[in-house]
């Protein structure tokens, strides 16, 4: 008699979607910091999503209200 190997541990969709939430409100709170501001705006949203390559190939549609990307050195 062969024992099957155990279920792979499975994430739920809401563990997920928590840690992507969260790591991009603390990336746009970065940018705002950035530019010395106190709200979070789309732009910064924006701003932090295409800085990081991760998100940036995760997210590849439009950001309503993001503007244009600032060239910031």
């Amino acid at each position: 008699m062969a024992t099957s190997a155990p279920p792979l541990p499975c994430t739920p969709p809401t563990v997920i979607l928590e840690y992507l939430t969260a790591k991009v409100l603390e990336l746009a709170s970065n940018a705002s910091k950035d530019l010395n501001v106190k709200r979070i705006t789309p732009c910064h949203l924006q701003l932090a999503i295409r800085r990081d390559e991760e998100h940036n190939t995760l997210t590849k549609g439009t950001i309503i209200g993001g503007g244009v990307i600032l060239h910031i050195h």
